[in-house]
């Protein structure tokens, strides 16, 4: 809700706190994270989307993860590492 008023910072808080909150449960924290690297990603906030995606990279970088963790995973680390893509 806060993202939709425009207040990213608000909504970012509570995106962390769920992922605090919830730490022992990795699709809460995963979709916390994936859900705030969103929003940024929507924003075009370059260097905060980038903090995100590569929380979900180095937590979720092994092999036995679920088939979403992965697709998830994936798009996280193309994003994480896409330089240029605000730019068209």
């Amino acid at each position: 809700m806060r993202a939709e008023q425009g207040d990213t910072a608000t909504a970012l808080k509570h995106y962390d706190r769920v992922a605090a909150d919830f730490s022992e449960q990795e699709f809460e924290v995963l979709q916390a994270w994936k859900t705030a690297a969103d929003l940024l990603w929507d924003a075009e906030q370059k260097t905060e989307v980038k903090a995100y995606y590569q929380k979900i990279t180095t937590c979720f970088n092994r092999k036995e993860i679920s088939p979403v963790h992965k697709i998830i995973f994936n798009i996280s680390k193309k994003r994480a590492g896409d330089q240029g893509v605000f730019n068209a």
